[in-house]
C-alpha cells in the first residue's frame, strides 16, 4: 500500500503542471487516484497561496500540500467494498490481467483488497482536512449520485 501511496506522490508535480496549463477561472472536474487529499490546502480566496506556498510545482523546501482549493470544493467519490467487488468483475478488461496470472482469484482478491485499503486511506485523509467523502454503494440511480455532488457545490 505505501508503494502505491509513493508513486501517486511522485506522480502529482505532473499532475500540477497540466492543471498549470488550464484555464483558472473556469471549475475543474478531475477524476483519478493519484490526487490525495493530503495535497491539498484549503483557503478561502484562491488568488494568494497560503504562506510559504507558491502554485506550480512544488520544490523540495515546499509541502507537497501545494493545490489551493477554495474549501467545499472538492469532494471524493469512493466505492465501497461490495461495490468494487461487483462492478471490477464485470470489467473485461479485469479477466484479460487476471488471465495472466498463475492464481487469479487470489490475484483479484489481494488486487481488490488493496484498492479498498486505498479508499480507506483516501476517506480518512479526505475526513481530516473537513473535505466530503460519498461512499458509492450503488443504492442508489446515476442521477440521485449527481444530486447529491450538486447539492454539494451549488445548492448550499
Amino acid at each position: 500500500m505505501q508503494d502505491e501511496l509513493v508513486f501517486y506522490r511522485e506522480e502529482f508535480p505532473l499532475l500540477l503542471e497540466e492543471f498549470a496549463r488550464l484555464p483558472h477561472d473556469l471549475p475543474l472536474l478531475v477524476e483519478g487516484a493519484a490526487l490525495l487529499p493530503e495535497f491539498f490546502v484549503e483557503t478561502q480566496d484562491i488568488a494568494s497561496p497560503p504562506p510559504g506556498l507558491e502554485p506550480g510545482r512544488p520544490t523540495e523546501t515546499q509541502n507537497f500540500a501545494s493545490l489551493r482549493v477554495v474549501h467545499g470544493c472538492v469532494v471524493y467519490l469512493i466505492p465501497t467494498r461490495p461495490f468494487q467487488l461487483q462492478h471490477y468483475a464485470q470489467r473485461p478488461w479485469v479477466l484479460n490481467i487476471l488471465s495472466q496470472c498463475n492464481y487469479p482469484e487470489e490475484a483479484f482478491n489481494n488486487w481488490m483488497e488493496r484498492d479498498a485499503r486505498f479508499g480507506e486511506i483516501v476517506a480518512a485523509q479526505a475526513i481530516e482536512r473537513g473535505i466530503q467523502v460519498i461512499w458509492v454503494d450503488g443504492k442508489c440511480s446515476l442521477e440521485a449520485l449527481i444530486d447529491q455532488v450538486d447539492q454539494l457545490f451549488f445548492r448550499k
